[in-house]
């Protein structure tokens, strides 16, 4: 599952760029996780947001932003290049 391209235009099918996609991916996931389950998440980091048609990279920022909200975040790990989250649903 690979969250860096979902809703990127020209991609897997999709005409043009979803903004809403990321947030519905993590929504569904949550609903398939039980209380207390756990979903573990690598991103690729980068100084910028960047989308391009080849994905998406991520700063420190956004992904805070976007899995800190309705998830509990059990473990974050960032280095030059990638973001480790351990999210447990509550």
């Amino acid at each position: 599952f690979t969250l860096e391209h979902i809703g990127i235009g020209g991609r897997y099918g999709i005409k043009s760029n979803y903004n809403q996609a990321l947030p519905k991916a993590l929504d569904s996931i949550r609903a398939a996780l039980k209380p207390g389950g756990t979903f573990i998440v690598t991103l690729p980091l980068s100084a910028r947001c960047v989308k391009t048609l080849l994905g998406r990279t991520y700063t420190t920022k956004s992904v805070m932003d976007s899995f800190g909200k309705n998830w509990i975040i059990k473990t974050a790990r960032f280095s030059s290049d990638l973001a480790l989250l351990e999210l447990v649903k509550e």
